[in-house]
Protein backbone atom coordinates (compact mmCIF):
# COMPACT_ATOMS: atom_id res chain seq x y z
CA UNK A 1 0.00 0.00 0.00
CA UNK A 2 1.45 3.42 -1.54
CA UNK A 3 2.05 5.45 1.77
CA UNK A 4 1.17 9.55 2.07
CA UNK A 5 4.30 9.54 4.36
CA UNK A 6 7.77 7.47 3.59
CA UNK A 7 10.83 7.23 4.30
CA UNK A 8 14.63 5.92 3.33
CA UNK A 9 17.97 6.81 4.62
CA UNK A 10 20.70 7.68 1.97
CA UNK A 11 24.97 7.91 2.67
CA UNK A 12 25.17 11.12 0.66
CA UNK A 13 28.68 10.63 -1.07
CA UNK A 14 29.03 14.01 -2.59
CA UNK A 15 25.92 15.99 -4.05
CA UNK A 16 21.96 15.79 -4.27
CA UNK A 17 19.69 17.97 -5.65
CA UNK A 18 16.28 17.93 -4.21
CA UNK A 19 13.21 19.23 -5.98
CA UNK A 20 9.48 18.18 -5.62
CA UNK A 21 6.05 19.29 -6.54
CA UNK A 22 4.21 16.58 -4.81
CA UNK A 23 6.32 16.15 -1.96
CA UNK A 24 6.95 17.85 1.45
CA UNK A 25 10.95 16.85 2.11
CA UNK A 26 12.36 15.79 5.51
CA UNK A 27 16.32 15.46 5.76
CA UNK A 28 17.68 14.32 9.09
CA UNK A 29 21.26 14.01 9.38
CA UNK A 30 21.70 11.14 11.43
CA UNK A 31 25.71 10.80 10.80
CA UNK A 32 28.57 13.53 9.53
CA UNK A 33 27.58 17.15 8.50
CA UNK A 34 25.68 18.52 5.24
CA UNK A 35 25.49 21.91 3.51
CA UNK A 36 21.83 22.72 1.94
CA UNK A 37 21.26 25.78 -0.31
CA UNK A 38 17.33 26.12 -0.40
CA UNK A 39 16.93 29.11 -2.85
CA UNK A 40 19.20 31.51 -1.24
CA UNK A 41 19.58 30.59 1.81
CA UNK A 42 23.04 28.38 3.33
CA UNK A 43 22.36 26.13 6.12
CA UNK A 44 24.98 23.57 7.48
CA UNK A 45 23.27 20.81 8.97
CA UNK A 46 24.87 18.92 11.52
CA UNK A 47 24.45 15.69 13.37
CA UNK A 48 20.96 15.70 15.40
CA UNK A 49 19.48 18.79 12.94
CA UNK A 50 16.47 18.24 10.35
CA UNK A 51 15.63 20.69 7.46
CA UNK A 52 12.33 21.09 5.99
CA UNK A 53 11.93 21.84 1.90
CA UNK A 54 8.65 23.15 0.70
CA UNK A 55 7.31 21.72 -2.08
CA UNK A 56 8.23 23.65 -5.58
CA UNK A 57 11.53 25.07 -3.60
CA UNK A 58 15.18 23.48 -5.23
CA UNK A 59 17.93 22.46 -2.55
CA UNK A 60 21.41 21.62 -3.19
CA UNK A 61 23.05 19.24 -0.22
CA UNK A 62 26.26 18.68 -0.38
CA UNK A 63 28.22 16.15 1.75
CA UNK A 64 32.21 15.20 1.31
CA UNK A 65 32.67 12.82 4.33
CA UNK A 66 29.37 10.55 3.35
CA UNK A 67 26.63 11.79 5.61
CA UNK A 68 24.12 9.19 6.45
CA UNK A 69 20.52 11.22 6.38
CA UNK A 70 16.93 9.89 6.96
CA UNK A 71 14.96 11.57 3.82
CA UNK A 72 11.05 11.75 4.34
CA UNK A 73 8.75 12.21 1.65
CA UNK A 74 5.15 13.53 2.43
CA UNK A 75 2.57 13.18 -0.67
CA UNK A 76 1.01 16.47 0.49
CA UNK A 77 -2.14 16.31 -2.00
CA UNK A 78 -2.80 13.06 -0.24
CA UNK A 79 -1.91 13.86 3.46
CA UNK A 80 -4.46 17.33 2.95
CA UNK A 81 -7.69 14.24 2.72
CA UNK A 82 -6.97 14.31 6.42
CA UNK A 83 -5.07 17.25 7.33
CA UNK A 84 -6.27 19.89 4.67
CA UNK A 85 -4.37 23.26 5.73
CA UNK A 86 -1.34 21.20 4.85
CA UNK A 87 -2.32 22.45 1.12
CA UNK A 88 -1.48 26.19 2.58
CA UNK A 89 0.69 25.93 4.92
CA UNK A 90 4.42 26.68 4.24
CA UNK A 91 6.71 25.08 6.59
CA UNK A 92 9.86 26.75 8.64
CA UNK A 93 13.10 26.15 5.91
CA UNK A 94 15.74 26.74 8.42
CA UNK A 95 16.95 23.62 10.02
CA UNK A 96 15.21 22.25 12.98
CA UNK A 97 18.00 22.58 16.29
CA UNK A 98 17.80 22.72 19.72
CA UNK A 99 16.30 25.42 22.11
CA UNK A 100 13.91 26.09 19.49
CA UNK A 101 16.71 26.61 16.96
CA UNK A 102 20.34 26.73 18.94
CA UNK A 103 22.74 24.45 19.38
CA UNK A 104 20.95 21.79 21.60
CA UNK A 105 17.95 20.00 21.80
CA UNK A 106 16.25 20.77 25.64
CA UNK A 107 12.67 21.03 23.86
CA UNK A 108 10.47 17.49 24.14
CA UNK A 109 8.78 18.69 21.26
CA UNK A 110 11.33 18.70 19.04
CA UNK A 111 12.94 15.56 20.87
CA UNK A 112 9.06 13.71 20.25
CA UNK A 113 9.26 15.03 16.92
CA UNK A 114 12.63 13.35 15.86
CA UNK A 115 11.51 10.34 17.80
CA UNK A 116 8.70 9.93 15.47
CA UNK A 117 10.69 10.54 12.16
CA UNK A 118 13.60 7.96 13.52
CA UNK A 119 10.73 5.48 14.25
CA UNK A 120 9.55 5.81 10.90
CA UNK A 121 12.05 4.01 9.74
CA UNK A 122 11.54 0.68 11.62
CA UNK A 123 7.04 1.01 11.55
CA UNK A 124 5.57 -2.45 10.55
CA UNK A 125 3.64 -2.87 7.40
CA UNK A 126 0.28 -0.28 8.44
CA UNK A 127 -2.52 -1.38 7.41
CA UNK A 128 -3.72 2.39 6.10
CA UNK A 129 -1.98 4.88 3.53
CA UNK A 130 -1.22 6.89 6.61
CA UNK A 131 0.74 5.05 9.29
CA UNK A 132 0.77 5.87 12.86
CA UNK A 133 3.61 7.52 12.65
CA UNK A 134 3.40 9.00 9.80
CA UNK A 135 -0.04 10.48 11.73
CA UNK A 136 2.16 11.48 14.19
CA UNK A 137 4.73 13.23 11.84
CA UNK A 138 1.64 15.58 9.92
CA UNK A 139 0.10 16.87 13.68
CA UNK A 140 3.50 17.79 14.96
CA UNK A 141 4.59 19.48 11.84
CA UNK A 142 0.94 21.47 11.17
CA UNK A 143 1.24 22.64 15.47
CA UNK A 144 4.81 23.52 15.62
CA UNK A 145 6.98 24.15 12.29
CA UNK A 146 5.28 26.37 10.25
CA UNK A 147 5.82 30.29 9.36
CA UNK A 148 2.21 30.85 10.94
CA UNK A 149 3.24 29.86 14.41
CA UNK A 150 3.82 32.45 16.72
CA UNK A 151 7.33 32.31 17.48
CA UNK A 152 7.30 33.86 20.53
CA UNK A 153 4.73 31.13 22.49
CA UNK A 154 4.38 26.80 21.77
CA UNK A 155 0.72 26.52 19.88
CA UNK A 156 0.52 30.11 19.47
CA UNK A 157 -1.41 30.24 15.78
CA UNK A 158 -1.71 33.14 13.35
CA UNK A 159 -5.45 33.80 13.23
CA UNK A 160 -7.66 32.32 9.95
CA UNK A 161 -8.04 35.81 9.13
CA UNK A 162 -4.59 36.90 9.14
CA UNK A 163 -3.62 33.86 7.06
CA UNK A 164 -5.66 34.37 4.65
CA UNK A 165 -5.03 37.75 3.95
CA UNK A 166 -1.03 36.62 3.82
CA UNK A 167 -1.51 33.63 1.60
CA UNK A 168 -3.73 36.30 -0.66
CA UNK A 169 -0.66 38.78 -0.88
CA UNK A 170 1.58 36.02 -1.67
CA UNK A 171 -0.13 34.17 -4.33
CA UNK A 172 -0.82 37.90 -5.89
CA UNK A 173 2.82 38.10 -5.84
CA UNK A 174 3.71 35.16 -6.97
CA UNK A 175 1.17 35.96 -9.91
CA UNK A 176 2.84 39.32 -11.24
CA UNK A 177 6.26 38.55 -10.08
CA UNK A 178 7.12 39.41 -14.02
CA UNK A 179 5.80 42.68 -13.32
CA UNK A 180 6.71 46.08 -11.11
CA UNK A 181 5.69 45.73 -7.60
CA UNK A 182 5.63 48.34 -5.02
CA UNK A 183 4.46 48.05 -1.12
CA UNK A 184 2.16 50.49 -1.94
CA UNK A 185 0.74 48.93 -4.95
CA UNK A 186 0.49 45.35 -3.14
CA UNK A 187 -1.31 46.72 0.12
CA UNK A 188 -3.47 48.22 -1.78
CA UNK A 189 -4.56 45.07 -3.74
CA UNK A 190 -4.81 43.37 0.23
CA UNK A 191 -6.52 46.40 1.26
CA UNK A 192 -4.46 47.17 4.26
CA UNK A 193 -2.40 50.30 4.76
CA UNK A 194 2.03 50.32 3.72
CA UNK A 195 3.09 50.20 7.06
CA UNK A 196 0.94 47.30 8.22
CA UNK A 197 2.21 44.84 4.98
CA UNK A 198 5.70 45.89 6.04
CA UNK A 199 5.15 44.76 9.50
CA UNK A 200 3.50 41.88 8.86
CA UNK A 201 6.20 40.54 6.32
CA UNK A 202 8.71 41.60 8.91
CA UNK A 203 6.70 39.26 11.30
CA UNK A 204 6.69 36.42 9.40
CA UNK A 205 9.87 36.51 7.23
CA UNK A 206 12.66 38.37 9.18
CA UNK A 207 13.01 40.54 6.17
CA UNK A 208 11.65 43.63 4.51
CA UNK A 209 9.33 43.58 1.79
CA UNK A 210 12.05 44.23 -0.89
CA UNK A 211 14.11 41.43 0.02
CA UNK A 212 11.39 38.92 0.02
CA UNK A 213 10.36 39.84 -3.67
CA UNK A 214 13.95 40.18 -4.50
CA UNK A 215 14.22 36.35 -3.08
CA UNK A 216 11.35 35.26 -4.52
CA UNK A 217 12.49 36.15 -7.97
CA UNK A 218 15.77 34.85 -8.03
CA UNK A 219 14.01 31.97 -6.80
CA UNK A 220 11.92 31.21 -9.37
CA UNK A 221 14.60 32.22 -12.01
CA UNK A 222 16.66 29.32 -10.56
CA UNK A 223 13.44 27.15 -11.00
CA UNK A 224 12.89 28.60 -14.66
CA UNK A 225 16.98 27.17 -15.36
CA UNK A 226 15.95 23.83 -14.05
CA UNK A 227 12.57 23.14 -15.22
CA UNK A 228 12.46 25.05 -18.41
CA UNK A 229 14.50 26.00 -21.69
CA UNK A 230 13.80 29.30 -21.41
CA UNK A 231 16.37 31.65 -22.89
CA UNK A 232 18.54 33.83 -20.10
CA UNK A 233 16.72 37.01 -21.64
CA UNK A 234 13.32 35.13 -21.20
CA UNK A 235 14.29 34.33 -17.39
CA UNK A 236 15.35 37.61 -16.66
CA UNK A 237 11.79 38.85 -18.07
CA UNK A 238 9.57 36.38 -16.95
CA UNK A 239 11.17 37.30 -13.23
CA UNK A 240 10.49 41.16 -13.40
CA UNK A 241 14.33 42.02 -13.59
CA UNK A 242 14.71 45.01 -16.20
CA UNK A 243 17.92 45.59 -16.29
CA UNK A 244 20.00 42.62 -17.47
CA UNK A 245 23.29 43.42 -15.72
CA UNK A 246 21.63 43.96 -11.99
CA UNK A 247 20.46 40.24 -12.67
CA UNK A 248 23.47 38.59 -13.14
CA UNK A 249 24.92 40.29 -10.37
CA UNK A 250 22.29 39.80 -7.97
CA UNK A 251 22.10 35.92 -9.25
CA UNK A 252 25.79 35.57 -8.62
CA UNK A 253 25.67 37.32 -5.25
CA UNK A 254 22.87 34.97 -4.11
CA UNK A 255 24.14 31.15 -6.18
CA UNK A 256 28.25 32.07 -6.14
CA UNK A 257 27.81 31.83 -10.17
CA UNK A 258 26.28 33.26 -13.50
CA UNK A 259 22.74 31.56 -14.54
CA UNK A 260 24.30 29.69 -17.56
CA UNK A 261 27.46 28.39 -15.36
CA UNK A 262 24.55 27.15 -12.77
CA UNK A 263 21.96 25.85 -15.82
CA UNK A 264 25.21 23.69 -16.85
CA UNK A 265 25.93 22.50 -13.77
CA UNK A 266 23.00 21.49 -12.22
CA UNK A 267 20.30 20.61 -14.81
CA UNK A 268 22.02 17.40 -15.82
CA UNK A 269 23.61 16.83 -12.51
CA UNK A 270 22.50 13.20 -10.67
CA UNK A 271 22.24 12.64 -7.51
CA UNK A 272 25.43 10.97 -5.90
CA UNK A 273 23.73 8.91 -2.86
CA UNK A 274 23.54 5.11 -2.02
CA UNK A 275 20.42 4.21 0.00
CA UNK A 276 21.20 2.07 3.11
CA UNK A 277 18.73 -1.14 3.64
CA UNK A 278 16.55 -1.32 6.61
CA UNK A 279 18.58 -4.11 7.79
CA UNK A 280 21.87 -2.15 8.04
CA UNK A 281 19.35 1.34 9.48
CA UNK A 282 18.16 -0.88 12.15
CA UNK A 283 21.39 -1.95 13.61
CA UNK A 284 22.49 1.75 13.31
CA UNK A 285 19.04 3.31 15.20
CA UNK A 286 20.46 2.59 19.29
CA UNK A 287 23.43 4.43 18.22
CA UNK A 288 21.44 7.40 16.89
CA UNK A 289 19.21 7.34 19.98
CA UNK A 290 21.03 7.42 22.33
CA UNK A 291 23.21 10.09 20.72
CA UNK A 292 20.56 12.54 20.51
CA UNK A 293 18.54 11.54 23.21
CA UNK A 294 15.54 10.22 21.32
CA UNK A 295 12.73 8.22 22.51
CA UNK A 296 11.72 4.08 21.23
CA UNK A 297 8.57 4.10 22.37
CA UNK A 298 5.91 6.29 20.56
CA UNK A 299 4.18 9.07 22.14
CA UNK A 300 1.06 8.36 24.40
CA UNK A 301 -1.97 9.76 26.32
CA UNK A 302 -5.19 9.55 27.55
CA UNK A 303 -6.92 11.65 25.00
CA UNK A 304 -4.81 10.02 21.99
CA UNK A 305 -5.67 6.44 22.83
CA UNK A 306 -9.43 7.60 23.04
CA UNK A 307 -8.61 8.50 19.41
CA UNK A 308 -7.46 5.17 18.46
CA UNK A 309 -10.31 3.27 20.19
CA UNK A 310 -12.61 5.30 17.74
CA UNK A 311 -10.54 4.76 14.93
CA UNK A 312 -10.75 1.23 15.50
CA UNK A 313 -14.42 1.56 15.54
CA UNK A 314 -15.08 2.71 12.46
CA UNK A 315 -12.90 0.54 10.65
CA UNK A 316 -15.16 -2.27 11.84
CA UNK A 317 -17.87 -0.36 10.35
CA UNK A 318 -19.81 0.64 13.39
CA UNK A 319 -21.93 4.04 12.61
CA UNK A 320 -20.72 7.12 14.92
CA UNK A 321 -23.10 9.78 14.08
CA UNK A 322 -24.95 9.83 17.22
CA UNK A 323 -21.66 9.01 19.33
CA UNK A 324 -21.27 12.06 21.69
CA UNK A 325 -17.20 12.20 22.08
CA UNK A 326 -16.31 13.05 26.05
CA UNK A 327 -13.53 15.14 26.95
CA UNK A 328 -12.27 15.27 30.63
CA UNK A 329 -9.68 18.39 30.31
CA UNK A 330 -8.11 16.10 33.66
CA UNK A 331 -7.14 13.18 30.72
CA UNK A 332 -3.92 14.38 30.13
CA UNK A 333 -2.76 12.43 32.91
CA UNK A 334 -0.52 9.48 31.41
CA UNK A 335 -1.83 5.56 32.49
CA UNK A 336 1.42 4.65 32.55
CA UNK A 337 5.44 5.38 34.07
CA UNK A 338 7.16 4.54 31.51
CA UNK A 339 5.15 6.23 28.21
CA UNK A 340 6.50 9.47 26.84
CA UNK A 341 5.38 12.63 28.51
CA UNK A 342 2.95 13.56 25.48
CA UNK A 343 3.14 17.70 23.69
CA UNK A 344 0.72 19.58 25.44
CA UNK A 345 -2.31 19.98 22.41
CA UNK A 346 -1.01 16.28 20.41
CA UNK A 347 -4.49 14.55 21.90
CA UNK A 348 -6.77 17.36 21.30
CA UNK A 349 -5.25 18.00 17.76
CA UNK A 350 -5.81 14.48 17.10
CA UNK A 351 -9.39 14.41 18.56
CA UNK A 352 -9.72 17.24 17.00
CA UNK A 353 -9.42 16.26 13.46
CA UNK A 354 -11.28 12.95 13.80
CA UNK A 355 -14.32 14.97 15.41
CA UNK A 356 -14.57 17.44 12.63
CA UNK A 357 -13.40 15.26 9.69
CA UNK A 358 -16.72 12.73 10.66
CA UNK A 359 -18.61 15.59 12.07
CA UNK A 360 -19.15 14.11 16.14
CA UNK A 361 -20.78 16.00 18.55
CA UNK A 362 -18.08 16.60 21.34
CA UNK A 363 -18.37 17.23 25.17
CA UNK A 364 -15.89 18.99 27.02
CA UNK A 365 -15.92 18.53 30.65
CA UNK A 366 -14.15 20.62 32.95
CA UNK A 367 -13.38 19.99 36.44
CA UNK A 368 -12.80 23.91 37.71
CA UNK A 369 -10.59 22.87 40.86
CA UNK A 370 -8.28 20.86 38.12
CA UNK A 371 -6.99 23.92 36.82
CA UNK A 372 -7.05 25.00 40.55
CA UNK A 373 -4.22 22.85 41.03
CA UNK A 374 -1.44 24.61 39.00
CA UNK A 375 0.96 22.14 40.21
CA UNK A 376 -0.42 19.33 39.21
CA UNK A 377 -2.15 20.92 35.99
CA UNK A 378 1.56 21.85 35.35
CA UNK A 379 2.70 17.92 35.51
CA UNK A 380 0.09 16.91 33.63
CA UNK A 381 0.21 19.58 30.80
CA UNK A 382 -3.36 20.44 31.20
CA UNK A 383 -4.71 22.63 28.49
CA UNK A 384 -7.49 25.64 29.78
CA UNK A 385 -10.45 25.55 28.04
CA UNK A 386 -9.80 28.77 26.41
CA UNK A 387 -6.76 27.66 24.58
CA UNK A 388 -8.58 24.31 23.77
CA UNK A 389 -11.11 26.49 22.19
CA UNK A 390 -9.09 29.39 20.39
CA UNK A 391 -7.05 26.92 19.07
CA UNK A 392 -9.84 24.80 17.55
CA UNK A 393 -11.41 27.86 16.23
CA UNK A 394 -8.02 28.99 14.46
CA UNK A 395 -7.47 25.85 12.79
CA UNK A 396 -10.92 24.51 11.91
CA UNK A 397 -13.01 27.50 12.00
CA UNK A 398 -16.48 28.11 13.98
CA UNK A 399 -18.66 25.66 12.22
CA UNK A 400 -17.87 22.69 14.25
CA UNK A 401 -18.41 24.55 17.65
CA UNK A 402 -21.94 24.90 16.54
CA UNK A 403 -21.73 20.61 17.77
CA UNK A 404 -19.83 20.99 20.65
CA UNK A 405 -20.82 21.31 24.18
CA UNK A 406 -19.39 22.36 27.14
CA UNK A 407 -19.75 20.92 30.84
CA UNK A 408 -18.27 23.14 33.70
CA UNK A 409 -17.77 21.19 36.58
CA UNK A 410 -17.97 23.32 40.26
CA UNK A 411 -17.85 22.66 43.83
CA UNK A 412 -18.85 25.78 45.78
CA UNK A 413 -19.93 29.22 45.76
CA UNK A 414 -16.82 30.83 44.41
CA UNK A 415 -16.21 28.02 41.76
CA UNK A 416 -19.91 28.87 40.15
CA UNK A 417 -18.98 32.77 39.61
CA UNK A 418 -16.36 31.76 38.24
CA UNK A 419 -18.23 29.13 35.90
CA UNK A 420 -20.11 31.67 34.67
CA UNK A 421 -17.36 33.75 33.27
CA UNK A 422 -16.43 31.21 31.33
CA UNK A 423 -19.61 30.46 30.57
CA UNK A 424 -19.89 33.92 28.84
CA UNK A 425 -16.06 33.87 27.08
CA UNK A 426 -17.59 30.23 25.68
CA UNK A 427 -20.96 31.22 24.44
CA UNK A 428 -18.83 34.63 22.60
CA UNK A 429 -17.08 32.04 21.22
CA UNK A 430 -19.51 30.01 19.31
CA UNK A 431 -20.33 27.19 21.67
CA UNK A 432 -23.78 27.73 22.84
CA UNK A 433 -24.60 24.67 24.59
CA UNK A 434 -22.12 25.14 27.84
CA UNK A 435 -23.62 23.80 31.11
CA UNK A 436 -22.60 24.20 34.91
CA UNK A 437 -23.14 21.31 37.01
CA UNK A 438 -22.60 21.04 40.57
Amino acid sequence: MEQWVKTKVWRMKSTALFVSDIYLTLLFVLKGTMTAKIGTEMEIVQEGQLLIINRHKLCNCFSTEGSIVQVIEIDVEKASRVYPEMNDMIFQAASLRKEDHSDAFTSDRDRIFLSDCLNLIVEENPESPLSVQGDFILSLLCLEYTIFNNRQGQYQFMSQEKKERLLQILNYIQEHLQDRLTLHQTAKQAKITPQHLSTLFKEIFLQSFTDVIMKMRLERAETLLFKSNLSITEIIMECGFSDRKYFYRCFHEAFGCTPLVWRKRWKPAKRYAEELSREAVEVLLPEFRKKFGLFEKPMDSMIYRKVKQLKKMRQKGLDLRKLIVTVDLSETLLSEQDTIQPLMLFGYDQLLRFVVLYELELRIRLPLSFLKETEQAKQCHAVTIESFVTQSLLRFGHTPLTRWRAELLVRNEAEIQEAEKIREHLLGQGITDVSVLF
